[in-house]
């Protein structure tokens, strides 16, 4: 039996945070029903790209296995149906800005009065009391409010490939949130009001960071860069043929036995160790920096590759994803024949189902859904 079967969650959320939450739950055993729009429905599904069926590929790789329903919900007769459909759920998770769902009598107050059990989880931008709570805002506006791509000094910010705030910030804060709630439920019967804020749930994971403000009272400081190529053993160098490999020995015995295997072993301890450059004269830290900066493209990336393989020195070459995607697809990856398509796993991706790979078209399951709220 899988930890969540039995479970039914109404995710009337759009877009990533609400439905890559929902896919963990559903990858738990969860049977996750997304409450769409009629019209446009999810706006994931005109992402591009598009698989050969015209489905699109980001929609089907977060929201495989789930069931889709359609429900207009400033329709008064449309509303009554999601009303039922609650009534019989566990967990009821969306992402409108805090207050829209009051009007139709949608909000956690109102619902509780019908499913006295429920789990509400709000995932909003800012929180529902937050002074920028009505402000509309994405993945980068968060990681910049909260630090996140703080540059180095002058250097110009980076925009991540990956939606950080959104995950981390959000649908994974929002899926251990709602675990918690379904524990409290188990154990004393009560629902819950769970108040997920993305920008917040980004701040959280700022807190070296914000120890380091706190200790020093400057933004611009030296353990920050540390972790951001700051030191010659946590950095990112170029190779002979002008590709990149990532380097961070921090440890001793690592570095130690990188500089034994290059013939550098004169080097032995003298590097930072754990990010620390207390013991490491600013002149000596530069030189050694140097030193392996012509180390390194003395090599191609493919020699330093081949390296990394054999090695135990946190030594590894920067892959584009394509090449990620064709070194872990056996171990990370899921392959679905009907689709053509390779699902990435989550950490719950143990044992799935033949359906679990089926990407609901829009409304494919009202039908069937909404016949439970007769049967019951």
């Amino acid at each position: 039996m899988k930890t969540l079967e039995n479970i039914r969650v109404l995710d009337t959320s759009r877009l990533l945070p609400g439905a890559y939450c929902s896919l963990l739950l559903k990858d738990l055993g969860a049977e996750i029903i997304k409450i769409e729009d009629p019209v446009r429905g999810d706006y994931m599904r005109n992402m591009p790209p598009f698989l050969e069926s015209g489905v699109s590929a980001p929609f089907a790789m977060v929201n495989r296995g789930k069931k889709s329903v359609t429900l207009n919900i400033k329709n008064e007769i449309e509303r009554k149906k999601l009303l039922k459909l609650i009534e019989i759920s566990d967990v009821f998770i969306e992402s409108f800005r805090p207050g829209v769902l009051k009007k139709y009598g949608l909000d956690y107050e109102s619902l509780k009065k019908i499913k006295k059990d429920l789990i509400y989880c709000s995932l909003s931008g800012y929180g529902q009391k937050s002074q920028n709570k009505n402000l509309a805002s994405h993945d980068l506006n968060y990681l910049c409010l909260s630090g996140f791509i703080h540059p180095v000094e002058d250097a110009v910010p980076q925009i991540p490939l990956v939606q950080l705030g959104d995950i981390c910030g959000g649908s994974l804060m929002a899926a251990l949130s709602i675990l918690s709630a379904l524990l409290k439920k188990n154990q004393s019967g009560e629902g819950s009001f769970l108040d997920i804020s993305i920008f917040h749930g980004a701040l959280s994971l700022m807190m070296l960071p914000f120890a380091n403000l706190q200790a020093s009272q400057t933004s611009f400081l030296k353990e920050d860069q540390n972790v951001r190529g700051g030191v010659p053993n946590y950095k990112i160098y170029q190779t002979k043929d002008g590709r990149f490999i990532g380097f961070c020995p921090v440890e001793k015995k690592f570095m130690n036995h990188f500089l034994e295997e290059v013939g550098l072993s004169q080097l032995k301890d003298s590097f930072p160790e754990y990010l620390g450059l207390d013991h490491t004269l600013q002149e000596d830290w530069e030189k050694y920096e140097k030193i392996l900066s012509t180390l390194f493209k003395e090599r191609t990336w493919e020699e330093w590759e081949s390296y990394f393989k054999k090695s135990d020195v946190c030594l590894t070459p920067i892959y584009h994803k394509g090449e990620a995607f064709k070194n872990y697809q056996t171990e990370a990856f899921i392959y679905d024949k009907k689709a053509k398509f390779y699902y990435l796993k989550t950490v719950f991706s143990h044992h799935l189902s033949e359906n679990a790979f089926d990407v609901p078209g829009l409304g494919e399951h009202t039908e069937e859904v909404l016949e439970l709220t007769t049967s019951n």
